[in-house]
């Protein structure tokens, strides 16, 4: 995902959410690395307890961005079931300020097993230790649900079907000064608790690791890639599916240019397409990147998909035509700038009801070219 600068704050009724404009503080996106190494022992990274295992390696071939990732599988040795656990110091320990982890996850469909995304607020080698994130993902239920102390629990924690064959992001979001985190997967919240107790009942406001485990030997591969760790606490406009296919212009439509500005829940700008051709905004709950083909372009959200037409109520009408300019000029008196649309709290029916504080939610531009149609890239807006 590409994140967008924020400009103003969103209406009253959605808690506003800083935002980072710093460089990463530490990165690691697998591309320094052999491919078929073991990744233990390489930059950040080392087995759990300082152990000195390889069952992790660097895997090319499939990958987030570039060409490569890191591949997290049970060590298949019934005596050292803990062997290819692995560890991160992620450029830390961070021990003061507002800091966003985020990496990119794939679960093949075949995985069996339980794997885990850890973060400790306290860890050394034979310990001592305090968890703070403990996010099992389960082949059997097919659903994340975050391990939690139910005495740290702000909001949720909630349960998200696995996304399955298709790279998701893990981000959490770490207020270390007021020691708060909110935990998303796949842009959807999963609990926003007290960092320092989110999970052992004893802890300090810190970050000092990144643990991705296998529970046990028998644990099938998952990838991971792109691991970040950002000052701030990240902006609730991304970008995915970007860039999005050409279109007839040679270009393609972006909603770059989108803003919490505006009387709606946030203003969707459309730049890039042709002439007087028209389109409509939809909203999903889930996204889906790089997307599914459609005549010329790329769905990039997943059903049930709603649309901004005559027919979703009033204000919800985006129906816009681009101009000269390839911007989209809306028709229907839904922007207050009368370009693009201001979307509202009210959903269209699907999926019906209202945005509400602490979701996300995706959407993408629709558009006719020719005789063939298209769609821009998506953006995924935390509320």
């Amino acid at each position: 995902m590409h994140t967008l600068p924020r400009s103003l704050p969103l209406a009253a009724l959605l808690a506003p959410i800083l935002a980072s404009s710093a460089s990463a503080q530490f990165a690691d996106d697998l591309e320094t690395y052999a491919v078929g190494s073991a990744i233990e022992g390489q930059g950040s990274w080392s087995n759990w307890d300082g152990g000195s295992y390889s069952y992790n390696t660097v895997t090319g071939g499939l990958s987030s961005s570039g060409s490569q990732s890191l591949r997290i599988v049970g060590s298949n040795d019934p005596n050292c079931g803990f062997c290819s656990d692995t560890v991160s110091d992620l450029g830390g320990p961070y021990t003061s300020g507002q800091w966003t982890f985020s990496c990119k996850q794939y679960i093949p469909n075949e995985f069996g097993g339980t794997t885990y995304w850890i973060m400790l607020n306290q860890y050394a080698p034979v310990g001592p230790y305090s968890w703070s994130v403990q996010v099992p993902f389960n082949a059997s239920t097919a659903v994340v649900t975050p391990d939690t102390n139910a005495a740290a629990v702000m909001q949720g924690p909630n349960t998200i079907p696995i996304v399955f064959d298709q790279w998701v992001e893990l981000r959490a979001e770490i207020d270390l000064d007021n020691d708060v985190a909110s935990l998303y997967y796949d842009g959807q919240l999963l609990v926003e608790s007290v960092w320092s107790i989110g999970v052992s009942t004893t802890g300090t406001a810190t970050l000092q690791a990144l643990d991705l485990f296998p529970a046990d030997q028998n644990v099938g591969a998952v990838f991971y890639d792109d691991f970040k760790v950002e000052p701030g606490l990240g902006s609730p406009l991304d970008l995915f599916c970007d860039p999005a296919n050409a279109n007839s212009t040679g270009n393609p439509v972006t909603l770059a240019a989108s803003s919490l500005s505006g009387p709606g829940v946030v203003h969707l700008e459309a730049n890039g397409g042709p002439l007087d051709q028209f389109g409509i905004f939809v909203v999903s709950a889930t996204s889906v990147d790089p997307g599914i083909p459609v005549s010329d372009g790329r769905l990039c959200v997943g059903a049930p998909i709603g649309r901004y037409t005559s027919t979703a109520g009033p204000g919800l009408n985006s129906i816009g035509r681009f101009d000269a300019s390839g911007t989209l000029v809306n028709l229907f008196g839904t922007s207050s700038t009368g370009t693009g649309f201001d979307v509202p709290a009210v959903l269209p029916s699907p999926p019906g009801g209202i945005i509400n504080a602490g979701q996300t939610w995706h959407f993408q531009l629709w558009y006719r070219d020719g005789v063939a149609s298209n769609f821009s890239d998506g953006l995924s807006v935390t509320f």
